[in-house]
């Protein structure tokens, strides 16, 4: 089993561009973790439409700091 871990904030725009190419990589047994810290930006909306099911999201600390919400992914 694969795990990519992401860490966003306010990253939409982009985020479905990358979890596309990601998911393309993956098998179904394997997951992403994305790490949002407080996004604003509809993160969660557009990973419910996404045709992967084992997309996690975990909630920030809401700090504005990349490194402490990377380490929340891992």
């Amino acid at each position: 089993m694969i795990s990519v871990c992401l860490a966003t904030y306010n990253g939409g725009d982009m985020l479905r561009i990358q979890l596309e190419s990601i998911i393309t990589q993956l098998s179904d047994e394997d997951e992403v973790v994305v790490a949002e810290d407080g996004d604003v930006d509809a993160v969660r909306t557009l990973i419910a439409h996404l045709p992967f099911a084992n997309i996690k999201v975990i909630e920030g600390a809401h700090r504005g700091n990349a490194i402490y919400n990377f380490e929340k992914s891992i």
